[in-house]
């Protein structure tokens, strides 16, 4: 679990200090949606799909703008600002088609930040650390940053046994359950402690 709380400490250090949004044109649909300065997130977004399209990047897709709903979707009007600043921090990068994912990533993890405060912030496979050892038998602990609380599983299958795992929301343990033959190391909003115990809201908790 140290691995985890390093990553989380890492998240929340990079969201404790707001950097100004990176400028960007409107340039497709009115959205409607928050005001400020800049273009709301949804029309951001879009702006960065249509000069993908335009510039023919590889990064291009058919769905980008659909991807671009259904983030505004997840995390609902809250953190269209963020969202907004980070995809205007990226436009700029598509006039050559550079990577601009180390560029902005603070405007990112902003954003990222946002969404595990009015959503999860699904800190992915790094978040779960875990293995086999000599004897067969399988560890793994997964953390998710959901609506402002950490919920952590740290989960245990002996050779040829049924795992087992505890389940902490805040580093504080709530039970434990038994998850059968199934070892979830992808996230915490799966298994047996979002059943019982964390109950993580739909989309969020599968």
């Amino acid at each position: 679990m140290r691995m985890f709380s390093a990553l989380l400490g890492m998240v929340l250090l990079g969201a404790a200090s707001l950097l100004s949004a990176c400028e960007g044109d409107s340039t497709n649909n009115d959205s409607g949606g928050a005001g400020g300065t800049g273009p709301t997130g949804r029309q951001a977004c879009y702006d960065y799909c249509h000069a993908l399209e335009v510039n023919s990047c590889p990064k291009a897709s058919d769905t980008c703008t659909k991807q671009c709903d259904g983030l505004i979707d997840l995390y609902t009007t809250e953190c269209e600002d963020e969202l907004g600043a980070a995809y205007a921090c990226r436009l700029p990068f598509t006039s050559t088609c550079a990577d601009e994912e180390g560029a902005c990533k603070d405007e990112w993890d902003t954003f990222e930040m946002c969404g595990g405060m009015h959503g999860c912030l699904i800190l992915g496979s790094d978040s779960c650390p875990g293995g086999a050892d000599m004897n067969g038998d399988v560890s793994c602990g997964c953390g998710d940053l959901c609506f402002g609380k950490t919920y952590q599983t740290d989960c245990s299958t002996p050779a040829g046994g049924t795992m087992t795992c505890k389940c902490l929301i805040d580093g504080v343990e709530v039970g434990t359950c038994d998850d059968g033959d199934q070892l979830y190391c992808k996230s915490a909003t799966r298994g047996c402690c979002q059943a019982e115990y964390f109950k993580i809201p739909p989309p969020w908790g599968l």
